[in-house]
């Protein structure tokens, strides 16, 4: 079984947002764990959205184990608006996109002990794309020097790469996204740590990543994980 990762972008229609809030929770994302493959779910707040063309409000994340992939989104979609996954009003569906990703590599580890005074947490989601025709040269920055470059900031525990598949996302327009969980007692404190380091000796910028056409997501927690 091969490993990827559902990232569903999406906000209430506006003056509905209590009702999208029990909808997500409490029924949607328990029925995304009804379908096979489907292992863990988790929803976050974004806090920060640096990027030209903001995606949404609320992220739902969800682990899957599949043979299939595209057998596994199908099934998904199938499901959606039945009574089998019911869908609400309150969910935005015009501004909604997902993206589906597989993992390069295996999850890095900050070489940090953990922080005993940690208690924030949250979660970013970095989205890019390496310049046109330098994609061997982007790809050996990221998984050779940057994660772990931004490893090394504390507070930041784990990070990974993850390669877009477009054929099974919507509305996509990056080809990788990477994921860090941070855990700090300030988290202000360590993205201003972060922000320092780009482009110095401690967090070098490859000229194969496309800067101008990057997006930043900082997101919090909603909920626990929760397993299938």
């Amino acid at each position: 079984m091969a490993h990827y990762q559902l990232i569903v972008f999406s906000n209430p229609v506006a003056g509905q947002e209590a009702a999208y809030e029990r909808w997500y929770t409490q029924t949607h994302i328990r029925d995304l764990l009804k379908v096979p493959g489907v292992r863990t779910a988790q929803r976050h707040a974004v806090l920060l959205d640096l990027s030209r063309a903001p995606l949404a409000g609320f992220v739902a994340e969800y682990a899957i184990e599949s043979a299939d992939i595209a057998a596994t989104v199908a099934e998904i979609r199938g499901r959606l608006g039945t009574a089998q996954m019911p869908m609400v009003e309150a969910f935005d569906r015009a501004s909604s996109s997902f993206i589906v990703a597989e993992p390069v590599g295996s999850l890095r580890h900050s070489p940090h002990a953990d922080d005993p005074a940690a208690s924030v947490q949250a979660v970013s989601f970095v989205f890019s794309n390496p310049v046109a025709g330098r994609e061997a040269e982007y790809q050996q920055w990221y998984d050779g020097t940057h994660v772990d470059d931004l490893l090394r900031v504390p507070g930041y525990r784990t990070g990974q790469r993850l390669r877009v598949l477009p054929e099974l996302s919507r509305n996509v327009r990056h080809a990788v996204v990477a994921r860090y969980a941070i855990h700090t007692p300030d988290l202000a404190a360590t993205m201003a740590t972060a922000r320092s380091r780009l482009g110095t000796p401690d967090m070098v910028l490859s000229p194969a990543f496309d800067m101008a056409g990057a997006s930043f997501n900082l997101t919090r927690p909603l909920t626990e994980q929760l397993l299938a």
